[in-house]
């Protein structure tokens, strides 16, 4: 019972925080939501690979926790990551597991941040959609 009554004095700097976070999240996913469209402007989703050859592509852009996009030419892979991977943000090195000469879903990587000296832990690699951007006028 004791414990319960030095607790209640913190209930609502708790439910705060909580919403402060809450806050801070709605606000990150809006910014990759618009991040995201922005750089597939004009694009029409053509079809999905499992593979791509990273020898021809620039990138990877990183956009947000979760999404890595790729480009050759007019042409985008947007892939979306197997789960969320925290230590990603716009200014990471990507530390590729790459088996053969093509990037694949399953592939696995970790991140390293500046500063930093030891790497996350793992991520994976989904599917990669691809997109056509059209030719211009």
């Amino acid at each position: 019972m004791r414990a319960l009554t030095l607790m209640a004095p913190l209930l609502p700097v708790l439910a705060l925080a909580g919403c402060a976070s809450a806050r801070s999240q709605d606000a990150e996913h809006a910014r990759t939501k618009q991040e995201l469209a922005d750089a597939l402007k004009g694009a029409t989703q053509t079809g999905q690979t499992e593979c791509i050859d990273p020898q021809f592509m620039d990138g990877p852009q990183i956009i947000g926790d979760h999404i890595l996009l790729y480009r050759n030419g007019r042409k985008i892979y947007r892939n979306n990551l197997l789960g969320p991977c925290p230590s990603l943000d716009e200014t990471s090195t990507l530390i590729v597991k790459q088996f053969g000469s093509q990037l694949c879903r399953h592939d696995q990587f970790r991140v390293r941040n500046m500063g930093e000296s030891i790497p996350s832990a793992f991520c994976q690699l989904g599917n990669f959609t691809v997109y056509q951007l059209p030719k211009k006028r």
